[in-house]
């Protein structure tokens, strides 16, 4: 299978929805599910809030999945959280497809987690498989953003925002960074959130 990336787009082939939950409370365990409100329901997620102040932490650090996402990385992954259920999130330090725009990969990376999406934060950052060739312009992914809820840092460019962010989580700040676009836009916001 093979698709153009110039020819997709997602507004067209998909739905995307956020959903933001917010004025939870700290250490606590919450269940969700999702549906249209009537008779189609997924199955119930489970995830623990943060614990408020410093707290020990785990976390899963990986990279590179994008090649034998569902014959490698799925088993990869999956293996990670038998090791460890109670992980707080998982970083993915780029590379996630090996395609930017190709959106059987991207639903591949998806499906190889399956119901660990659900329930572990992702704190991802883009690598350059996640930058290809869209109308004649090298760009980051046009699933990343639909995909992903991260931060955005206001002052930050369009191009670069929810691809380089600041999370604090339990007395920890994670910083993630673009190193593939605007690099010196970033520079004296790290240097900032370093301070």
């Amino acid at each position: 299978f093979e698709a153009s990336a110039a020819a997709y787009n997602p507004a067209e082939a998909v739905h995307f929805h956020t959903v933001f939950f917010e004025d939870l409370t700290p250490d606590t365990l919450y269940a969700y599910r999702v549906g249209d409100g009537e008779a189609v329901w997924s199955e119930w997620f489970h995830f623990r809030t943060a614990k408020e102040g410093e707290a020990p932490f785990t976390f899963a650090y990986v990279g590179d999945a994008q090649n034998g996402l569902l014959s490698h990385w799925s088993r990869l992954i999956r293996a990670a959280y038998a090791r460890d259920p109670q992980i707080d999130f998982i970083i993915h330090a780029g590379d996630l497809v090996n395609t930017a725009h190709m959106d059987l990969e991207w639903a591949q990376w998806f499906h190889a987690l399956g119901w660990i999406h659900g329930q572990v934060r992702a704190v991802p950052v883009p690598g350059n498989h996640e930058y290809g060739n869209y109308d004649g312009n090298r760009r980051l992914s046009v699933q990343w953003q639909p995909q992903f809820a991260l931060p955005v840092v206001e002052s930050f460019d369009p191009s670069i925002q929810e691809t380089a962010y600041v999370i604090d989580y339990q007395g920890a700040r994670l910083i993630g960074l673009n190193s593939l676009n605007r690099v010196e836009e970033q520079t004296p916001w790290l240097e900032q959130q370093l301070a």
